[in-house]
């Protein structure tokens, strides 16, 4: 049997050292994130906007857009949401930053 007094563990750090020390990452303020809906067909978009109003981002919504349009509005996105677009090879490597490609819409 142990005699004596048992001392308490040290408290844990709550330090999140991987989120500040990496080398890639930015120096200095860090953009909102950019999520991009491609194609919307409907006349409003407020249930997306409901939905994403919880996220600290930047919203763009496309109506028709050309190739050019399409191409230039998606080059910062971070997630984009497709109805009827065709997201070919060539549209998925013009987004580096792109992590969610969503296909979304009635049927």
């Amino acid at each position: 049997m142990l005699k004596g007094t048992i001392s308490p563990p040290p408290p844990l750090s709550l330090t999140v050292p991987w989120k500040t020390d990496l080398p890639h990452e930015p120096k200095g303020p860090v953009k909102r994130p950019l999520i991009v809906i491609t194609d919307n067909l409907f006349p409003h978009c407020d249930q997306e906007k409901e939905v994403l109003a919880s996220l600290d981002c930047d919203l763009k919504i496309l109506h028709s857009p050309g190739r050019e349009e399409l191409y230039n509005a998606c080059h910062q996105a971070r997630a984009i949401l497709i109805n009827m677009i065709e997201a070919d090879r060539d549209f998925i490597n013009n987004m580096p930053e792109c992590r969610i490609i969503s296909r979304y819409g009635v049927g």
